[in-house]
């Protein structure tokens, strides 16, 4: 080696022994935050409960729950230092939860304004509505993961993946879509259980336009919502028996949308191209053992699947508010016509005409044949 080789070494090694942590904080000076909860306290203030991971020698950390409050968020986070006695590293958490009562303030806009500013949250962070205050969320106890926070974020998930009865909403698509011509987006609801041990699930959706809540989506609204914006994955749907309280159930595995809107006569006229490809689950009543059965049971399934559309459509264009993006389509079509239609969009949204053209592929029923397993044979 040479003296000109040791040297840049040795120099080398002594700024790698001055190195520090980007803002000068070791590990054991800093509070992991794996999730939120915001709510509105007494006289306006916010109150923030954080959710933090707690570390330990036998390498199984647990969470422990610090509560503060402020006049503004950033107030609230200042004071969490008092308690824990570190300072809070926010780019880990996963979940925001959001109170009913702060969500359906002026507030929330300014509390949520700090989580897009600050350089450590992450625009993947997801965000939820609670019924009720956010707080008491933070302390059931988790059936599988390690937190609530992180059981809150896999529950988004998999509502919006294998039910399609949620959506899986965070910082960055809420951002897009309230920035949208249309200025709406839909949010996951969080309710607790009636039954203790089940602590909280995820079911239906906050609707939210121009920044303020404004009405709850039933799970079967929701699914809607899914199909026509082309973001359904999986998930079941009924399908009655004839003259009977009966059900068939036909899972949908892959699902193409299409959908054209135009201007008639001053009204929106929206016409929604589906194709859904799934298998039958259960076989209570209809029969599929001959080519002629089946096709009968496909026809069938769509015009439920376009009955059960329609029904979901007429109640959602009453709350007045594009969930479905149809201005943002007709804005791209022609941004001169939209300038004009956007005055009253609300109004013309309400009156939208809707027509669907829909077709069920059945890929296979599953491991019997195309008949009831239990059916006695002539009854």
């Amino acid at each position: 080696m040479t003296r000109m080789t040791l040297m840049k070494t040795v120099c080398l090694l002594v700024c790698l022994c001055l190195l520090t942590s980007c803002s000068g904080l070791e590990l054991n000076q800093r509070g992991f935050i794996l999730g939120v909860a915001l709510d509105l306290g007494k006289n306006g203030n916010i109150e923030l409960t954080s959710q933090f991971y707690r570390p330990s020698l036998t390498g199984t950390g647990t969470v422990v729950n610090i509560h503060t409050e402020g006049i503004t968020l950033f107030d609230a986070i200042r004071d969490i230092t008092m308690k824990l006695g570190r300072k809070s590293q926010w780019s880990h958490m996963q979940t925001i939860l959001i109170g009913e009562q702060i969500a359906k303030s002026e507030r929330c806009k300014e509390v949520l304004d700090f989580f897009y500013r600050d350089d450590e949250p992450r625009l993947t962070t997801q965000i939820v509505v609670t019924e009720g205050k956010a707080r008491p969320y933070l302390s059931i106890q988790p059936l599988m993961e390690t937190s609530i926070s992180r059981q809150t974020h896999e529950a988004q998930r998999s509502a919006s993946k294998f039910s399609g009865k949620s959506v899986q909403t965070n910082l960055l698509n809420m951002r897009r879509q309230l920035k949208s011509e249309v200025e709406t987006t839909i949010l996951p609801y969080m309710k607790k259980s009636t039954d203790a041990l089940d602590g909280a699930y995820i079911s239906g959706a906050i609707l939210v336009h121009k920044g303020n809540l404004i009405a709850t989506l039933t799970p079967r609204q929701v699914q809607t919502y899914l199909m026509l914006t082309g973001q359904f994955k999986e998930g079941v749907i009924p399908i009655p028996c004839n003259d009977t309280k009966k059900n068939d159930s036909f899972e949908v595995v892959e699902l193409e949308t299409k959908l054209s809107a135009r201007m008639r006569d001053g009204v929106p006229h929206v016409h929604v191209q589906m194709k859904l490809t799934g298998t039958v689950r259960e076989l209570v009543c209809a029969q599929m053992s001959s080519y002629e059965s089946a096709a009968a049971f496909q026809k069938k399934i769509a015009s439920e699947i376009k009955k059960q559309l329609a029904e979901s459509v007429r109640g959602m264009r009453q709350m007045k508010a594009d969930m479905f993006g149809i201005g943002n389509k007709l804005y791209k079509k022609d941004p001169h016509l939209w300038e004009e239609l956007k005055v009253d969009w609300d109004d013309k949204f309400s009156r939208s005409v809707y027509s669907f053209e829909v077709n069920v592929v059945i890929t296979n029923s599953g491991l019997e044949n195309g008949k009831p397993v239990l059916q006695v044979e002539g009854g």
